[in-house]
């Protein structure tokens, strides 16, 4: 493969995470075996960027997947919802960092080449997709896909297998319903063009109480 072949395929891209617990009291402490009440938190394992390069059409077509980027550690002390979005300057595409000199190319690249997959012990699916082995595209931050709950009031789950849990409970006593391991796809696909360089993205889990 030609150096200037290489150059014209080749994509960084960089994804950031942000962590957030909203609506209540941030609980400090070991979560267990009884979460405060009025009270959520994420005790969060993972590192803050995860980079995908991108430098063979092999690459290119069926994507790259990353396992295991991060672990969602829940404590909640109420009934509480999970959802996944991402946040950038242009909303619904990723931001450019810089471009490489001399290339063309399409610079607008869209967030659903971002897929997102979330998962746990007890299989716990996701509201949407409803099976937790399948990959979604991120949405932008106007519409976030929810991994529990909805946007609206919803009935209390108790932890169980298959189960969309949203009760209170800990990860250090109940892993399988609390500990959500997230992985991680880029799909850019050859056809697209896109212009290389170096792109990021802001990936936010926001853990909310159910109101």
């Amino acid at each position: 493969m030609s150096l200037r072949l290489y150059k014209r395929i080749l994509i960084i891209i960089c994804i950031i995470f942000c962590i957030h617990a909203g609506n209540v009291i941030y609980a400090q402490g070991s979560g267990g075996p009884t979460p405060p009440a009025n009270s959520l938190s994420f005790a969060l394992k993972t590192n803050p960027t995860a980079d995908f390069v991108f430098n063979t059409y092999n690459e290119y077509i069926s994507g790259i997947t990353k396992f295991n980027v991060l672990t969602l550690n829940i404590v909640a002390g109420v009934r509480w919802d999970l959802y996944v979005r991402a946040t950038t300057v242009h909303s619904g595409y990723w931001d450019n960092i810089m471009y490489y000199s001399g290339s063309s190319g399409v610079d607008s690249i869209p967030l659903s080449v971002l897929l997102v997959r979330a998962s746990n012990a007890d299989n716990t699916p996701n509201t949407f997709p409803t099976n937790t082995s399948v990959f979604f595209p991120i949405t932008a931050n106007t519409s976030p896909t929810y991994l529990i709950g909805t946007d609206m009031h919803d009935n209390l789950v108790s932890c169980g297998i298959g189960d969309h849990t949203n009760a209170p409970g800990s990860y250090i006593t109940s892993p399988g319903c609390y500990k959500f391991n997230i992985d991680f796809r880029v799909v850019p696909a050859i056809h697209a063009n896109y212009r290389p360089g170096i792109y990021s993205i802001n990936v936010e889990f926001t853990l909310i109480q159910d109101l």
